[in-house]
């Protein structure tokens, strides 16, 4: 935006900067400036013009309201007497400092739309220390234009990045969104990298057996490897056993190394062989009787069958004594099934048909838990036989054989075997003890498995305690994770106590403030703000009012009034000046004057509708009603109440009300109330010249400038659609200079109108 202000003059010729005038900064108020006139014009007695330029705060595509501004170009011009008498300046203008706001008149002020621009930065910190991982570069582009006072709405897309130790954690508290658009001002886009702790893991792999067995001692496939890396493990072989399935709470016999230790398990069933023969009394093999094998290399407890063959010219009369029952399950233990065959003699008696019925008892594994016995011996074809569980310690019933005869059922010729098949059980419990061997509270004795099957899998964990850190397993205890055995298992963690070290003492600091005068007059007394907390915090502190003083700065011992506690104390000093006397400017007091136009009910007439001729308008300035026409409508008198139609503007509102009766047969119009013409404009009132006592406190050759106070009066608005009136004068604008610019000139305006 470009502002050019005139004190109702046309510029002559430009003032050259360093040669007739200097613009020195502030020394009393900040951000506050001097226009410190030089050489030949330190002395001379025409009038003053000023040019600026600068922004003007809008949004997108809207014009800016020229009343404040932020100046970026400063121009001088000045021609005007310059008396000194008592120490004030009187004539033309005279200045003061003041509160750093310019007000206006007899000026010119132009204006354009604008965009308010905006910037997008990205930086990378360590979250821990605060250290950029990268400098903080504006935000690109995709075409590579950096995100630097661009347009609002702008799209950006920001990404975290890697860096070498670190890690991205989070996005920093106030950071911009990492994806969005541009918005006024300056937005940081903050991601927070932590250090990455180098973690190790390890692995390692045991073979055991499904009844607990340990084929291999357990072993380390990894110790202390780094977290990621490749391992792999592989089956091993062991003579009378094979493998059969990886254990149930089994790391992956491939994979990466995780934090930790991963333990591998692989599981081997023991094998067994069975076979059989034929033979007669003798011991001689029948022919057709040989050796057959019926289970080979065969997982024990795997369930086997046989059965009785024909000869000609034999018949089974026994198992060998030392046979293999009929029907059982595989051992670890190679076993023989022997049918023995008696030959025929050569009359045969008829026989009568019996059948026997016989009950084993085995483990899982093999192992007979009670000698076969007979139920029924030689019975009767067609009797009813019964067979029960038994019981035994450290096994369980588990299943019927499965080439078992039912447990009741009825006798049939020959041998019907029934087999009950009890499976092995033991314990596992767990606890956790100090390198004393003491249990720690929380830690005690705790099943795991309860008289469960043998081969079961199972599975511990280490435990967190306060004052203690876990070293290792105890030396008599089980894996911490494996199968259950027949013999009982303890697991056992062993922890140590954690060392007393001292905590380091966090540090703190305090902050407290005060509010003082220049001349070192206490406003305020020391107030703390943070009282020994820790270092790091966010403090705030805040300017104050006090009357009859304004704020100038901060002292120059200061800290910052806004920051974060560091060791030791931080003192925050604010300095006050005392206000100038300045003279009280009246209120200007204001009215507004509306019009429309009503039927004789008061109803407001199509096109009649209430509208503003004057708002906020200076009393005593003038305004102009017209009546208009309406088809169907004759004006008749102006309403009860209602303002004269022309006249002068009083404080507070004005309606004037002009009011229509409906026409129903043609008839003369009515007697309209004079109103003037073409009215003469009246003069707008002359400010009656005076002189505003300013103090200033430098020479002849300089002038102190904060503020500029110029009456200007309001553009008039007209209102009608017949009329219109081209008098006009101008309405007070007040331009804020940088925040605190000030160039304060007061001039009153001539009744020769220059």
């Amino acid at each position: 935006m470009y502002m050019q202000v005139c004190m109702g003059y046309a510029k002559e010729k430009e003032l050259v900067k360093d040669k007739d005038y200097k613009i020195v900064k502030s020394g009393v108020m900040p951000h506050a400036y001097v226009v410190d006139l030089i050489g030949d014009y330190a002395t001379t007695s025409s009038p003053i013009v000023v040019e600026y330029s600068g922004t003007v705060p809008a949004k997108n595509g809207e014009r800016a309201v020229a009343d404040q501004a932020t100046t970026d170009v400063f121009v001088a011009y000045y021609e005007g007497d310059i008396v000194r008498s008592n120490e004030r300046y009187t004539g033309p203008f005279s200045a003061n400092w003041a509160e750093g706001v310019i007000n206006v008149n007899n000026s010119s002020v132009t204006s354009s739309s604008q965009n308010v621009l905006g910037s997008v930065s990205v930086v990378h910190i360590d979250a821990t220390t605060g250290k950029l991982l990268k400098p903080e570069a504006y935000v690109l582009e995709k075409d590579g234009t950096p995100l630097h006072n661009v347009e609002q709405g702008t799209k950006y897309k920001t990404t975290s990045e890697t860096f070498s130790g670190y890690k991205f954690t989070t996005m920093g508290y106030d950071s911009a969104p990492a994806e969005g658009t541009v918005k006024e001002g300056h937005q940081r886009v903050i991601y927070l990298y932590v250090p990455e702790v180098k973690q190790k893991g390890n692995v390692d792999v045991t073979y055991v057996t499904e009844d607990g067995k340990v084929l291999e001692p357990t072993k380390y496939v990894v110790k202390d490897g780094k977290v990621g890396d490749d391992y792999t493990t592989e089956k091993n072989k062991f003579d009378g056993y094979k493998f059969k399935r990886m254990g149930e709470f089994s790391a992956d016999a491939i994979g990466k190394v995780e934090e930790g230790t991963k333990h591998v398990v692989y599981v081997y069933a023991k094998t067994g062989n069975v076979d059989v023969k034929y033979v007669d009394t003798e011991g001689n093999v029948l022919p057709g009787g040989e050796v057959t094998p019926v289970k080979t290399n065969e997982e024990v407890g795997t369930e086997y069958g046989t059965t009785q063959k024909t000869f000609d010219g034999y018949h089974f009369v026994k198992m060998d004594v030392k046979s293999a029952p009929a029907t059982g399950v595989v051992t670890a233990k190679d076993q023989h099934v022997i049918y023995v065959y008696e030959k025929d003699s050569e009359t045969p008696t008829p026989e009568k048909k019996k059948g026997s019925v016989d009950v084993t008892y085995v483990a899982e594994d093999g192992k007979v838990l009670e000698p076969t016995k007979y139920v029924v011996k030689d019975g009767k074809v067609g009797d009813d036989y019964t067979t029960e569980k038994n019981k035994f310690d450290g096994y369980k019933f588990k299943r019927m054989g499965e080439f078992s005869a039912d447990a009741i059922g009825k006798v049939e010729e020959g041998t019907k075997h029934v087999v009950y098949v009890y499976a092995k059980t033991g314990n596992v419990d767990v606890k956790y003890v100090d390198t004393e061997g003491n249990v720690l509270p929380g830690g005690e004795v705790t099943p795991v498995k309860t008289n469960e099957e043998v081969g079961t899998e199972y599975g511990t964990t280490q435990k967190t305690f306060d004052g203690y850190h876990f070293v290792k397993m105890d030396v008599k205890s089980a894996p911490a994770t494996g199968v259950v055995t027949a013999k009982d298992q303890h697991v056992i963690y062993v922890y140590e106590k954690d060392s007393e070290t001292p905590t380091p003492e966090k540090k703190k600091g305090s902050v407290d403030v005060k509010y003082v005068t220049t001349d070192g007059k206490v406003l305020e007394d020391v107030t703390k703000v943070k009282d020994n907390v820790p270092v790091g915090e966010a403090y705030t502190t805040e300017e104050k009012s006090f009357d009859g003083y304004h704020f100038v700065g901060m002292d120059k011992t200061s800290d910052s009034a806004n920051g974060k506690v560091t060791e030791g104390d931080k003192h925050i000093v604010y300095v006050y000046e005392k206000d100038p006397e300045v003279p009280t400017t009246p209120v200007e007091k204001k009215g507004s004057v509306y019009v429309k136009y009503v039927d004789e009910n008061g109803n407001e007439l199509p096109g009649g509708e209430k509208i503003t001729v004057v708002k906020d308008g200076k009393v005593g300035s003038y305004y102009f009603t017209t009546e208009k026409d309406f088809d169907g409508y004759t004006f008749s008198h102006m309403a009860e109440g209602s303002s004269d139609p022309t006249g002068k503007v009083v404080e507070g509102d004005q309606q004037v009300v002009y009011v229509y009766t409906k026409n129903n047969t043609p008839q003369p119009e009515p007697n309209k109330p004079e109103v003037p013409t073409t009215p003469e404009t009246p003069a707008v009132p002359q400010e009656e010249k005076t002189t505003t006592d300013t103090p200033v406190k430098t020479s002849t050759s300089k002038v102190n400038a904060e503020k500029v106070t110029v009456n200007k009066a309001t553009v008039l608005p007209q209102t009608g659609d017949k009329k219109e009136n081209n008098s006009s004068v101008m309405g007070l604008v007040s331009l804020g200079l940088a925040g605190l610019l000030g160039l304060g000139i007061k001039r009153k305006e001539e009744k020769d109108n220059h």
